[in-house]
């Protein structure tokens, strides 16, 4: 069975544009670490790149769900 087609899978929400960040030397969140995190990923099978049924567009968040974690200033 292919379970691909199952709704209840985990998606990826993931932009090239992620591993121009920087956050600083000493911040856990590295472009290196995706890439191999990415890397695990498809090497595992666990993700298809360019795959639609694994692969989420995502966009820029709204005011409105900032403010869900985050103060306004």
């Amino acid at each position: 069975m292919d379970d691909r087609a199952n709704p209840s899978r985990s998606r990826l929400a993931f932009d090239l544009g992620e591993l121009a960040y920087d956050f600083g030397p000493e911040h856990p969140m590295k472009p290196s670490r995706i890439v191999a995190l990415m890397d695990l990923l498809i090497t595992s099978k666990l993700w298809v790149p360019d795959d639609e049924l694994t692969r989420l567009p995502i966009r820029a968040a709204t005011l409105e769900e900032l403010k869900l974690i985050h103060s306004e200033d």
